[in-house]
């Protein structure tokens, strides 16, 4: 569970207490790292960790890829500098398997090239953890898991489909939906569909599957699975949805398309 459970000691009045997950670290020099950490009161943030690649550091433990916990900085001018951290889950278990890090880095990726700076992301910090609890217990399919995760993190910041009703109804009663048209950004029916160039398909069940990723309460969110035909639908859609979307190639998504090949 999230909580906010104070860490022991004295806070400063020019230090501040955020809560997030480390997203990524950078070694620098001999002992220090550089993170990126999504935070629920200051979005994305650059933070130093002097000191915290030795290995009897205070800071070891709370400065690994997906260490989920608070943490204490004293802010610079360009970024901050780790004061001390407590560690609330590590999330070991995907470190420790090539498949589950590879998502698990994705999802990472994903949500630190849509993040903001200095802008409260409580609820995408609340996603993250489910996506990587989930993740962590392997309760079901990860590519279920990352197909959730893409389409509640595009809903956040905007790009939210329509998985209703005909995109192209413009008042008139439409056919049976068929198709999801990635440039429209949401589904067609039958007629207004036969024109289209980059309609991929749709069934009524992969169309009910993101309505209720899209309108479900985050707590529940990874709590069902679905068809492999649901699944591969799913995927193809996301795999349109972002692509059109984004022009950067996530080198963490080449990765898992490899595992998929093999």
């Amino acid at each position: 569970m999230i909580n906010d459970d104070k860490i022991g000691g004295t806070i400063m009045a020019n230090e501040l207490k955020i809560t997030g997950i480390v997203l990524s670290t950078i070694p620098i020099g001999d002992y220090d790292k550089r993170l990126i950490i999504l935070t629920k009161e200051k979005g994305r943030i650059t933070v130093f960790a002097r000191g915290s690649r030795k290995p009897n550091s205070k800071l070891l433990s709370c400065t690994q890829v997906f260490s989920f916990g608070e943490f204490i900085l004293y802010p610079t001018k360009k970024a901050y500098n780790l004061k001390q951290g407590n560690l609330k889950n590590s999330f070991f278990e995907i470190r420790g398997d090539i498949e589950q890090l590879s998502y698990g880095m994705y999802l990472n990726e994903l949500i630190g090239y849509i993040s903001t700076e200095e802008e409260k992301s409580y609820d995408m910090v609340i996603l993250l953890y489910k996506a990587l609890l989930v993740l962590s217990k392997k309760v079901i399919p990860n590519k279920l898991i990352k197909n959730i995760f893409e389409l509640r993190l595009l809903s956040m910041v905007g790009l939210m489909p329509e998985v209703v009703n005909c995109i192209k109804n413009e008042g008139e009663v439409c056919g049976q939906i068929k198709f999801f048209s990635v440039s429209d950004g949401g589904v067609v029916c039958k007629e207004h569909g036969l024109l289209l160039k980059d309609k991929l398909k749709i069934s009524e069940s992969t169309r009910y599957t993101m309505q209720y990723i899209l309108s479900s309460d985050i707590n529940k969110l990874f709590s069902f699975n679905v068809s492999r035909e649901v699944m591969n639908e799913l995927s193809q859609i996301m795999k349109g949805f972002i692509n059109y979307h984004m022009s950067i190639k996530f080198k963490s998504l080449e990765f898992i398309e490899g595992l998929d090949n093999i």
